[in-house]
């Protein structure tokens, strides 16, 4: 069997995180990404029915980390996420290219109740935009997740 190339895929990322603890008890991040991807594939050179693509996209995070207490600690959560490269090539062909942003938000609380046992609750939203299915694929969650762990 012969192989052929049907595509190249070529991407950079760039990225940058940042912490700051202003106290004791409390971390702060943030961070972004940023990526830079390109597929080619030598059809588009041929015909309009499959076009090179961007996929770039970029995402956002904040996070912040509380010790309440001596055995509390309380964690939250922000991402955000937008790829703007669709490519609405439907009439002639294969639409192709990345279209969609996402917020993600979480809140969690743990609670220490001896050295061998922990409890924690975790809340989270998250509603996804998906411009390239039209919309078809868009979706809202929310999340409420418990759990219990017994360290050895």
């Amino acid at each position: 069997m012969s192989e052929s190339q049907s595509a190249k895929i070529t991407s950079q990322i760039f990225g940058q995180n940042a912490s700051w603890s202003p106290w004791s008890r409390l971390c702060l991040q943030a961070g972004f990404n940023y990526v830079v991807s390109k597929t080619e594939t030598p059809t588009a050179d041929y015909t309009t029915a499959v076009v090179n693509a961007q996929n770039n996209y970029w995402t956002v995070t904040f996070n912040s980390a509380v010790v309440v207490d001596d055995k509390t600690d309380l964690n939250l959560t922000y991402l955000y996420y937008r790829a703007d490269n669709y490519n609405n090539n439907y009439v002639d062909g294969l639409p192709l290219g990345s279209g969609a942003d996402e917020n993600v938000a979480t809140a969690s609380i743990t609670r220490r109740i001896n050295a061998h046992l922990r409890v924690s609750l975790k809340c989270a939203y998250s509603q996804y935009n998906d411009w390239a299915s039209g919309g078809n694929n868009n979706n809202t969650a929310e999340m409420v997740y418990a759990s219990l762990q017994y360290r050895f």
